[in-house]
């Protein structure tokens, strides 16, 4: 397991149809074992309102730190 809960992640695809794109910030808020291991990530604006929260895989995130 690369992240943990609560871990700011960096997304490193761009996700149109999510409206996420490379580069924006989110926090591992769940982690899934099963059927594969996956993080459930929530993408805040400027404001702290959700605009988006889904399941995605390690290979699509980065840790935030390693981005600077």
């Amino acid at each position: 397991m690369k992240f943990s809960l609560l871990d700011t992640v960096t997304l490193v695809e761009d996700l149109p149809q999510d409206f996420l794109f490379c580069g924006m910030v989110g926090v591992v808020v769940d982690i899934y074992h099963q059927p594969y291991e996956a993080y459930e990530i929530e993408f805040c604006d400027d404001s702290g309102r959700t605009i988006a929260q889904l399941a995605l895989l390690e290979s699509q995130l980065s840790n935030h730190d390693t981005m600077r």
